[in-house]
């Protein structure tokens, strides 16, 4: 029987294991993770669907000033949503941390599926991988109707149905957790440089996050001491925008995966 551990609960990890346990109910999936919602970096996240450049694609390609229409979810719903989806077909999750791809809680399982984020960068390890610390605040703006990013500076407003996300940092292998008075100057100063009126919002809390930054995100498979793994990491700040997209691929290989197997078990009979 094929049994299959999604390591990870963020925005990531829930779409894979719902993608696979909502086609393929009598395979059991368990999601092992030390964090779920609301507990994750996805939820403190801005939620914003924003243009991904794939790869090594220059940022010069794009216009400056550009206007477009997209959409704006709030984190924790959605990743309670996706939680819930997940339950409802009999899924399993499990509360534990995994620092390593050869820990002993995954020897039951045949297939692997990797979305641990930062976690990967001493899971694998890939060094590839590096902290990019995001430090935002939250105020009640509900005047605000439409996002401002001002790509030379990083600062942001998202605005969404419960506050509006004023960001945002953006340092590379930068560890540290606790809220920064310097960076919470840079990010009301700037988007109050951008929207003035923001100086009459109230202010509701600061969040700190790490992204898991990567050269180019990881979505592959590989065989490994008698086990199948399938990586899907390094997503950076952009997770709620790829997201479905990336499940889907996953989905695609685990698919490739059943079908490997079940000419192999018709072989032998």
């Amino acid at each position: 029987m094929t049994k299959v551990a999604v390591l990870g609960a963020g925005i990531n990890g829930l779409s894979c294991a719902v993608k696979i346990k909502e086609k393929y109910p009598y395979v059991d999936v368990v999601i092992i993770a030390n964090d779920f919602t609301p507990n994750t970096t996805g939820d403190g996240s801005g939620g914003l669907w924003y243009p991904y450049l794939c790869g090594s694609t220059s940022p010069q390609l794009l216009r400056a000033g550009r206007t477009f229409t997209t959409l704006v979810v709030y984190p924790p719903t959605i990743l309670a949503e996706m939680y819930r989806r997940f339950k409802q077909v009999n899924g399993i999750a499990i509360q534990s941390n995994i620092n390593s791809l050869r820990d002993t809680k995954l020897s039951d399982y045949n297939v692997v599926i990797n979305c641990m984020g930062l976690g990967s960068r001493d899971a694998i390890p890939d060094y590839k991988v590096i902290p990019i610390r995001g430090q935002i605040s939250r105020i009640e703006a509900p005047w605000i109707n439409h996002t401002i990013v001002d790509e030379d500076t990083g600062n942001y407003i998202i605005p969404n149905v419960y506050n509006c996300v004023l960001g945002g940092t953006h340092q590379e292998n930068n560890y540290n957790r606790d809220i920064d008075d310097n960076d919470t100057d840079f990010v009301l100063n700037g988007c109050m440089e951008l929207m003035p009126g923001i100086k009459h919002a109230k202010p509701i809390t600061h969040w700190v996050g790490l992204r898991p930054g990567r050269e180019k995100i990881r979505l592959e498979s590989e065989e490994k001491d008698g086990k199948f793994y399938i990586h899907n990491y390094g997503h950076g700040g952009s997770g709620l925008t790829l997201f479905w997209g990336c499940a889907s691929d996953v989905l695609e290989i685990f698919d490739n995966y059943m079908n490997i197997i079940k000419q192999k078990e018709k072989s032998k009979l």
